[in-house]
């Protein structure tokens, strides 16, 4: 009976890991009186299961003349008891009383045997006994033992009423004055068997039970999460607070971080059962020891996007993808597939205050083509700064997070395909941020982490508010736990199918605006300029535009014969091992040759010799590329 009240009151706020060094708890439980009066109610409920099914083995003994036995035993009936528990801060612990407890039982065979100088009587026959208005009342202290939970059985009050007994059958009128001595003796041994159950079931059982508590839990194979108490539960008035530690460790590395949780602040909150406070201190030691670790870098490749999107890594396409963000990358590299590796250059910075959670820092993103003899390009590097956005929810036990808006400061970019409009390497990083990156990182968000609850629980009436350092979730319990029924899960992956594709084309038209847009701004120009200097318009018809010369091959290195910027492995994407090294650059100052029409599905003559110029200013260069750029914008299909 006591084992499973106690383990709903203690084990059903805390997972306890072990014993920690630091003063200030990063994660805090707490349970209301709401929450105890609940635990109240499932606990007697299981008590009058239990009782229900009572099974009371033969009973037996002797006083003065008297032997007895009482054999067969049948539990036929129970008076529901009222129980209440309350938080004793006194003895640091818990106080439980049941009282008006009754219970009949029927056995159908006793015996009597009576000797008192040479009178003797022996009968048997069955029996009833009546249990009446049994109470019970326990005091269990809490506290810690290497960064678990301890109880202790400090006080144990039972009492019985009255035990009436009634034979039948036999020597029943005779017995029956003798009835109130049988019946005090298993009153007194009643009395004496619930206390003694109970201090086991505390002292040794449930004691054992909060020993063999799982002690540490692994994230993603390379991380340790230590929430073992740093203090012994705290009983108030009308409150007990748990306080834990919260710390993420490196798994092949368990040191102390270099800093300390911020104090929690003590919120008079009563109206939920339960209440956990997630302060930032956890997900800055998981940040600092992954940044540390060189944990914070990874391969960026096609099978990072979801299904459709994989073709905007492509430098060739119809529709959308990096080679019509820049064209030149497609005249380059055609038919070509992205990479990118990303690195952390600094420690990212977390913070969360009431407006938000924001995570911020610098890293250096290497973009890198890969042709279809899988030979690798070194094509642009950036640093730059990103700032994201999250907020936090809580779905069927566990806090999860969605990355709700992001922002990119490009600071540097080195280029091996020529000059490189800044507009158009901002406008590539958001597609990729917002088809691929962004939408991978919320899926991994949402499934989200398990709160420090036992999987008998289950949340309801959630509510998840933003202070200034930590997370404060309010919610109510139910002692089971419910699995997400199928309707939500599809609704959810629906809605988010249908954001991506509202994302899609939204990137599509911001794409052609601006294409429009810059195509104007050059016209204008152009217009003002004296005719000598203008450059030939090109205008787009159904003839096709070929090359007289071919554009310049850039220098390629085969996979693994030669240093690539970063160790790619082609065939998937992960993680980076190496520092990233030198490799050859893309030469793009040679003679693109002239441009000129021909008729369709005509092919170039090859006898034809290119005509040989003479080497252009930078000036002429620039004003040149710009041209072909044009060229390609107004024709899709040389693009292709």
């Amino acid at each position: 009976m006591m084992s499973a009240t106690l383990l709903v009151l203690v084990t059903c706020l805390s997972v306890c890991l072990p014993l920690s060094t630091t003063s200030l708890p990063g994660l805090k439980i707490r349970m209301t009186q709401k929450g105890l009066d609940y635990a109240n109610s499932v606990a007697l409920t299981a008590i009058s299961k239990e009782l229900k099914d009572l099974q009371i083995g033969d009973q037996a003994g002797s006083k003065s003349s008297i032997e007895w036995s009482v054999t067969r035993i049948e539990n036929r009936g129970l008076t529901l008891p009222s129980s209440s528990m309350s938080f004793d801060p006194s003895s640091n612990g818990l106080s439980w009383t049941v009282s008006g407890l009754g219970i009949d039982l029927h056995s159908h065979y006793w015996r009597v045997k009576f000797k008192k100088g040479w009178f003797k009587l022996s009968s048997s026959g069955s029996v009833d006994l009546n249990v009446k208005s049994a109470s019970v009342q326990v005091t269990v202290s809490l506290g810690q033992s290497d960064g678990r939970p301890s109880v202790s059985m400090s006080q144990c009050q039972a009492r019985i009423s009255k035990v009436d007994v009634y034979f039948h059958g036999g020597q029943a009128i005779i017995l029956n004055l003798f009835r109130g001595t049988i019946g005090g003796h298993i009153k007194d041994l009643m009395v004496g068997e619930i206390c003694k159950v109970a201090r086991k079931l505390v002292n040794e059982d449930l004691n054992d039970e909060l020993a063999q508590l799982k002690v540490q839990e692994e994230i993603d194979k390379k991380f340790l999460l230590d929430y073992s108490l740093v203090s012994p539960p705290k009983v108030q008035a009308t409150a007990l607070d748990l306080e834990n530690k919260g710390e993420i460790y490196w798994k092949a590395d368990v040191q102390e971080a270099p800093f300390s949780p911020k104090p929690i602040p003590d919120l008079n909150a009563e109206s939920h059962m339960m209440y956990v406070w997630v302060t930032d201190f956890a997900a800055r030691t998981a940040i600092h020891n992954a940044y540390i670790h060189d944990y914070l870098q990874y391969n960026i490749t096609e099978n990072d996007f979801p299904s459709g999107k994989e073709s905007f890594m492509d430098t060739s396409c119809n529709l959308f993808c990096i080679g019509t963000i820049l064209p030149v990358l497609g005249m380059i590299l055609p038919n070509a597939k992205m990479q990118a590796s990303v690195r952390a250059l600094d420690q990212p910075l977390l913070s969360i205050h009431p407006e938000g959670i924001n995570l911020g820092g610098t890293a250096m993103i290497g973009f890198h083509a890969v042709t279809a003899e899988e030979k690798i390009h070194d094509v642009i590097k950036i640093e730059l700064e990103l700032f994201l956005s999250v907020t936090g929810s809580v779905l069927y036990e566990r806090l999860a997070g969605e990355i709700i808006e992001h922002r990119i400061n490009i600071k540097r970019i080195e280029s091996h395909i020529g000059d490189i409009n800044p507009d158009d390497m901002n406008l590539m990083l958001k597609a990729a941020l917002d088809l691929g990156v962004i939408p991978g990182l919320n899926a991994i968000m949402k499934q989200g982490v398990d709160l420090p609850v036992t999987e008998v629980l289950s949340f309801k009436d959630t509510q998840l508010t933003l202070l200034d350092g930590s997370i404060l979730i309010g919610t109510d319990v139910m002692a089971f736990r419910e699995a997400p029924p199928q309707q939500e899960i599809q609704r959810q992956l629906q809605e988010e199918k249908k954001r991506q594709q509202e994302q899609l084309l939204q990137q599509q038209q911001d794409l052609q605006l601006k294409r429009q847009q810059e195509r104007q701004a050059k016209l204008e120009v152009q217009s003002k300029k004296p005719e000598e200097t203008q450059q030939p318009e090109l205008k787009q018809t159904t003839e096709q535009y070929v090359l007289t010369t071919q554009p310049q091959i850039l220098p390629t290195y085969e996979t693994g014969n030669s240093p690539s910027p970063v160790p790619i492995d082609i065939t998937k994407p992960g993680r980076i091992s190496e520092e990233p090294k030198s490799t050859e650059k893309l030469s793009t100052t040679g003679n693109l040759g002239d441009i000129k029409p021909s008729i369709a599905n005509k092919q170039l003559s090859t006898t034809e010799e290119p005509q040989q110029k003479q080497l252009p200013t930078k000036q002429e260069h620039n004003a040149y590329c710009n041209s072909v750029k044009n060229f390609c914008e107004s024709s899709m299909k040389y693009c292709n």
